[in-house]
């Protein structure tokens, strides 16, 4: 039932809430926005999906890495 699946938007008010970040995105943004995010911090990155990433969280450890 609808009430009881996950909601992106959810978890986002709830981070929100506490002080932290949240960003529901699709696949064509992710990688970009995540590497601007993460450059020179410490950072934990969480992918979650019902389907595919199309590559994107290897290419973003790939950029990330790139770029230490």
């Amino acid at each position: 039932p609808e009430h009881e699946r996950l909601s992106a938007d959810a978890i986002i008010e709830r981070a929100k809430k506490i002080g932290k970040h949240g960003a529901a995105l699709e696949n064509s943004e992710i990688k970009d926005y995540l590497v601007e995010r993460v450059k020179g911090r410490e950072a934990v990155v969480l992918f979650m999906s019902n389907g595919s990433f199309d590559g994107v969280p290897a290419e973003f450890v790939r950029q990330v890495k790139a770029g230490q």
